[in-house]
């Protein structure tokens, strides 16, 4: 039987082993087309994004000793019609392709929503695509708010545009006031 553990960890306290490993894990996770070197910058540049850096943690869970499923949380305060409200964020949630279907990247993303139960926050705030019925499992319902970023301008883009490029965007839990209206991230999507 493998050892299973998980750990959370910032991002900065990651050895140069580890987030090599992490890195080489999303490129086969998501199947990307990057490079070892690519994705590193990638997160790297992600994780020094001022939007994110606000409790930002790493979730590894490593089965024997290697990491086969990650994902991060950070704090983001939105803009909503109620005035502005703090929500956890889920990204980067991947499992190794060889070990999936051992409910390894239901633990990772349960670290997250436990916060949210703590009382951490009000919501987990995040998108996806695919793996839609699996956080509604996880109790997470889907939202339909019109998202934007006031931000977007200084960067040269359209604050109109939906930050989010998936499919689905969620929160955790499904039950709960949920503020209606539009949605300002604040900062791009995630």
């Amino acid at each position: 039987m493998p050892e299973v553990s998980i750990e959370s960890i910032h991002p900065d306290q990651l050895s140069t082993e580890a987030l090599r490993e992490l890195v080489e894990l999303h490129l086969k996770a998501y199947d990307r087309d990057r490079s070892v070197r690519e994705q590193i910058i990638y997160h790297t540049k992600a994780w020094a994004d001022p939007h994110r850096r606000r409790g930002i943690v790493e979730y590894l869970l490593r089965e024997d000793q290697h990491i086969v499923a990650c994902g991060y949380s950070f704090v983001r305060t939105i803009q909503t019609t109620q005035g502005p409200m703090d929500v956890l964020t889920l990204a980067g949630v991947g499992t190794h392709p060889d070990r999936r279907g051992k409910g390894y990247g239901a633990r990772v993303v349960r670290c997250v929503f436990d916060r949210i139960d703590a009382g951490e926050a009000p919501f987990c705030l995040f998108q996806t695509g695919e793996a839609r019925p699996f956080y509604e499992k996880l109790d997470a319902r889907i939202v339909d708010n019109r998202f934007i970023d006031s931000t977007a301008t200084a960067r040269g883009e359209d604050p109109g545009v939906n930050p989010f490029v998936d499919d689905w965007v969620m929160v955790y839990p499904a039950k709960g006031p949920w503020p209606a209206g539009e949605i300002d991230l604040g900062g791009p999507g995630y």
